[in-house]
């Protein structure tokens, strides 16, 4: 199957509002097939059994495979293996029971590169059977968009979140009034028992008590010091 396979239609085709439409877009040194294959998201149309009929060039130079080569095969190709189940078991019934599909995140395959991370709308369109080859009554038109910076930020993120929940967890931090005893200092629990101030920290706290001797007291109590 060649890529002209998918016949987009010819001028008598076209209604006069389209054709004008065209004209204005031309008039600004713009030509619908440069928007077509050089815009900044990737354009996919396939048949019911996902066999690929058009790809545009963004497409084509994402996955780093000339666009003749991938005319012809199936989407399942582009995808990683969890694609491919994903794209079997939920896309494409519900692309039939629904007739589109919004926001769906999969990885693309890449010669020589790193699977490139898109968001994946799509939609199946009724076309006249002679724009589509005698057995194609319809046709899916699929859009990838490059999720790449998204995916990095969104892990940052994610990591940041789990320092900051580790950190969290390492904190203890005692609030409100403590009863103390004004004569040996120790504090009473919340079950009413009293406590030694060392005892008291380290079972309400991640901290511990080690013991010295303040310049005052030293002083006092052994001034030969």
């Amino acid at each position: 199957m060649s890529n002209d396979s998918l016949n987009l239609g010819s001028s008598a085709d076209t209604a006069p509002d389209e054709r004008n439409r065209r004209h204005d877009v031309g008039s600004y040194g713009e030509s619908l097939e440069d928007l077509y294959e050089h815009a900044t998201c990737g354009f996919l149309s396939m048949v019911a059994d996902t066999t690929i009929v058009k790809l545009n060039r963004t497409l084509s130079d994402w996955i780093g495979r000339d666009a003749v080569d991938v005319v012809g095969t199936q989407m399942h190709a582009l995808l990683t293996p969890g694609g491919r189940i994903y794209l079997e078991t939920h896309l494409m019934p519900l692309l039939t029971m629904q007739g589109h599909v919004r926001q769906i995140s999969l990885d693309l395959v890449r010669v020589g590169r790193d699977p490139m991370p898109v968001l994946i709308d799509a939609e199946r369109r009724s076309l006249p059977p002679h724009r589509v080859g005698a057995n194609a009554h319809e046709v899916i038109r699929v859009t990838f968009v490059d999720i790449t910076d998204r995916r990095t930020y969104e892990r940052e993120l994610l990591e940041a979140r789990r320092q900051a929940e580790e950190a969290l967890a390492q904190v203890r931090t005692l609030r409100g009034l403590f009863p103390v005893c004004a004569w040996c200092r120790k504090i009473r629990g919340d079950d009413g028992y009293w406590q030694q101030l060392e005892e008291y920290i380290r079972t309400h706290t991640d901290a511990d008590v080690t013991h010295g001797m303040c310049t005052e007291c030293r002083d006092e109590h052994m001034p030969e010091m």
